[in-house]
């Protein structure tokens, strides 16, 4: 129950923590195109061939992918997906998932109508995995000159601990007044219920 309950706000969560290490966090989510990225010729490992061969799948059907937010840092865009997946109930390492994610093959975003250029990748993952730092290397060779970087859920949530940052508690306030409410009102001692 606590993974699901997190699940519906750790995206505002993380939004918040990279606006207060200095991204600039865009409003809505960015649209990545199949149809814009041209593909390498000639894969560089036999990863970075399964991460082509993902993009076939949707970029037959000429659709797009919808990541999780895009962000600006010193002037460059860079694209977020947040993936944080307890690896005990949902079994799906790093070292085996990242290579399904074909918009890491991307060169630009589309957000608000406009095509930006991509100066990098922004991903979020639950916690640190055996494996995850050479498949990171592996990745950034296949995605160059662009650069890929994770973020440890986990990690952020243990420096706003203890930091205890403001923003951070009254984050965590507001989430908890919320869930209280409800049980008050499942336990009809809010005003909000209805028989």
């Amino acid at each position: 129950m606590r993974v699901f309950l997190f699940a519906k706000f750790y995206e505002d969560l993380l939004r918040a923590y990279f606006a207060h290490k200095d991204y600039q966090v865009l409003p809505g989510k960015p649209r990545v195109f199949w149809a814009d990225i041209v593909p390498p010729l000639k894969p560089l490992t036999q990863n970075h061939e399964r991460l082509l061969n993902q993009l076939n799948r949707p970029q037959a059907k000429g659709t797009y992918a919808i990541p999780d937010g895009v962000f600006v840092r010193d002037g460059a865009y860079w694209l977020w997906e947040a993936k944080n997946w307890v690896q005990e109930l949902y079994p799906s390492p790093f070292s085996d998932r990242v290579w399904d994610f074909a918009w890491l093959l991307a060169e630009q975003v589309r957000y608000q109508g406009q095509s930006r250029p991509l100066a990098g990748f922004l991903i979020s993952w639950w916690e640190r995995e055996e494996g995850m730092e050479s498949t990171l290397a592996e990745l950034r060779r296949c995605v160059y000159p662009k650069t890929v970087e994770v973020v440890i859920t986990k990690e952020v949530l243990e420096e706003c601990v203890q930091k205890q940052y403001s923003w951070y508690l009254t984050f965590m306030n507001e989430k908890r007044a919320n869930i209280e409410q409800f049980f008050d009102i499942l336990l009809g001692r809010d005003e909000a219920f209805i028989a």
